[in-house]
């Protein structure tokens, strides 16, 4: 297992775009389908400070790496070394 846990930031774009989803989610359906979303995330950035090379590249950019974490929800993002 790595020692080096990488941090993630999330761009102003991405806090709304989570937002927005979590608003959907909870005027279409319930509290319960929220936690799923939001369980999804966590594995996902669990995931990706451990490994950020996990997921794909991106076949349009190969600087972007897309997770897909349902049918429905893919994140994309970018690995710096900074």
């Amino acid at each position: 297992m790595p020692e080096i846990y990488l941090e993630i930031f999330y761009s102003p774009r991405a806090h709304r775009n989570a937002a927005d989803i979590k608003n959907y989610i909870l005027y279409y359906f319930t509290q319960r389908e929220v936690n799923s979303f939001l369980k999804l995330l966590n594995k996902f950035e669990k995931n990706v400070c451990v490994f950020p090379l996990l997921y794909r590249k991106s076949s349009r950019n190969s600087k972007i790496h897309r997770a897909i974490l349902s049918k429905q929800l893919s994140v994309f993002y970018i690995v710096k070394n900074s």
